[in-house]
């Protein structure tokens, strides 16, 4: 999968990253791991905090990092660590990331470790045929409930065989991405449900969108909203009841003159 860079843009305000590695409650083989998250704009180091509790208290790893990270948790978890719970955010951010989880190796208390759905999320935005811009992009589909996470694909063709994007996230039901999509007539993406064991859920249907003419169509939907020919009749309208007033009232007054002249001849006449 191509390496994608972030997104550089300083006037940007400084949003939230998605786990994306260890996530889903999914054990890990060995405590000695990558932690990954989606990149944030201008962004190169992170605070990662890890916990036994969702509530980060007490915490046993609590840092500045640079992304990826790789730390051996085999000191700072307590022997009886079952899920752990993760979480990051930019240094210079005040607002965390969802709260991701995973399950140490052996792990026991994994209570919906045999809950499987074969039921698909539905997607939701970029909607069929929708023109988004390639930076940021948000990907949000309904989610399923008993899903631990879910799995997100992007890819130039409807067979995803080389997926520009392939993320794991924690129990959320939306995505953004900084990192600039490849500018394409159409892309296709789709979502499926993750567990905590067993195999994944099916797929949803696949949407294509694209990510060109963004701005063209912004432009051309103001245009089409306000239709010249619209705003010639609108202009027109006022001008001739402008004209139709002004002939009303010169032909009152001729009438007025036409009368009193009348008026003054017959009186002259009777005279």
């Amino acid at each position: 999968m191509p390496t994608l860079t972030p997104h550089q843009d300083p006037t940007a305000t400084t949003p939230t990253p998605y786990p994306t590695q260890p996530v889903a409650g999914r054990p890990v083989d060995d405590l000695s791991l990558t932690f990954d998250w989606t990149p944030l704009p201008n962004t190169m180091r992170y605070r990662l905090q890890v916990a036994t509790t969702d509530t980060f208290d007490p915490l046993a790893y609590d840092e500045t990092v640079e992304r990826p990270a790789t730390l051996d948790l085999h000191e700072a978890l307590p022997d009886d660590a079952g899920t752990v719970y993760w979480r990051v955010r930019a240094v210079e951010g005040d607002r965390w990331s969802n709260t991701a989880h995973f399950a140490t190796p052996g792990a026991t208390d994994l209570d919906d470790k045999s809950v499987v759905v074969q039921a698909e999320p539905v997607p939701v935005t970029p909607a069929r045929n929708a023109v988004i811009d390639p930076s940021p992009a948000t990907f949000t589909w309904e989610g399923v409930p008993e899903a631990s996470g879910y799995q997100v694909q992007v890819g130039a063709t409807p067979e995803m065989e080389a997926p520009i994007v392939d993320l794991t996230v924690d129990q959320t039901a939306a995505l953004v991405l900084y990192d600039p999509l490849p500018e394409a007539e159409a892309l296709h993406w789709r979502v499926r449900t993750l567990f905590p064991e067993g195999p994944a859920g099916p797929w949803s249907n696949l949407v294509s969108f694209s990510t060109v003419g963004a701005e063209e169509d912004t432009a051309s939907g103001s245009d089409e909203a306000r239709d010249p020919s619209q705003d010639q009749a609108a202009a027109a309208g006022p001008a001739r009841h402008a004209r139709t007033g002004r002939l009303a009232s010169i032909l009152y007054i001729l009438i007025v003159v036409v009368s009193f002249l009348v008026t003054i001849g017959i009186v002259a006449w009777l005279g």
